[in-house]
């Protein structure tokens, strides 16, 4: 469905990198989730932005612009970085195709559309696509589920965990951080081990990286939900987000180590998770995390310190 009465505030150098594209007749859409926080009352502060160009030739078009900087960072995967003062760089991405709906293979010259790019999104919350001209794009009743506080996979949460097994780290982060809850699909498939070991096909940074963000909540005031998930987190997953290729069942760590989460230092709370852990095994566990040095050291000193 598009909503052609809704206005969504879109910030002036936003706007700007919108614009100096439509006067080259392109039409780009804004995503991410700066949407999903408009219709959640915060106050929205990251505006990616999806388009009909390839990266190649937005970068030349915005390496003539004085007033934008612009690098190749993400361009093998269709993005480009924009700077414009001291805002928070956008991520300018062209549309992707859906396999699902599209065969390239055998339809070479078929152009996607937003309509396309929103079908690749992981959740309903984040297939939101808006167009200060066009409206919004909402084809999976994003907007019902955010007023719902509701995650929810935009297909069957076991065809896209497949194709990527790490909506599972995202699945449980964003449940964590937005204070949602999973629908009934979305929780039967997360936590099943049959899908939860497939984690051994996830790099190691993007495994690190979403552990580093699910630590870094502050869960001295949490939910009911939030600690649930949590537990849910530390028992049936968190195993193999440190070792995937390790076949650990059950284990609850929540239970052994829930005094940690009274500290706001994540790297004490993985000191912690590798507290069992050789400290030459934890070291390897961290570099394959790609984690700065600086973070490496501070993690070992805390597990050096550590009394249990």
């Amino acid at each position: 469905m598009i909503y052609n009465d809704i206005r969504i505030p879109i910030p002036a150098y936003v706007m700007y990198v919108i614009k100096s594209l439509r006067i080259i007749g392109k039409d780009p859409y804004v995503v991410g989730g700066g949407i999903r926080d408009y219709f959640l009352g915060d106050e929205p502060n990251d505006f990616d932005l999806v388009i009909n160009e390839s990266p190649y030739k937005l970068y030349q078009f915005f390496n003539t612009n004085d007033n934008i900087d612009v690098t190749t960072m993400g361009i093998m995967h269709g993005t480009i970085k924009l700077w414009i003062g001291d805002h928070d760089p956008i991520d300018l991405t062209e549309y992707g195709n859906n396999p699902n709906y599209v065969d390239i293979s055998v339809n070479k010259l078929y152009n996607p559309t937003i309509y396309d790019d929103v079908s690749r999104r992981d959740f309903t919350m984040n297939a939101l696509a808006y167009s200060p001209y066009n409206g919004l794009v909402d084809m999976y009743d994003g907007i019902s589920d955010i007023n719902k506080h509701i995650l929810r996979f935009i297909r069957d949460p076991e065809e896209q965990i497949e194709n990527d097994p790490f909506l599972i780290l995202r699945a449980i982060r964003q449940a964590m951080c937005l204070d949602f809850t999973m629908d009934y699909f979305a929780d039967e498939v997360v936590w099943d081990y049959q899908y939860v070991k497939l984690l051994n096909k996830v790099s190691g940074w993007r495994r690190g990286n979403e552990l580093k963000k699910i630590l870094s909540i502050d869960y001295t005031n949490a939910s009911i939900l939030q600690k649930s998930y949590l537990k849910n987190f530390l028992k049936y997953v968190c195993h193999y987000v440190l070792e995937p290729n390790n076949i650990v069942c059950g284990i609850d760590l929540y239970d052994k180590y829930k005094y940690m989460f009274s500290s706001d230092k994540w790297e004490l709370k993985i000191a912690y998770l590798l507290s069992d852990y050789s400290n030459e095994n934890a070291e390897d566990i961290l570099k394959e995390f790609e984690y700065d040095s600086s973070d490496i050291l501070n993690i070992m000193k805390y597990k050096r310190r550590l009394i249990l």
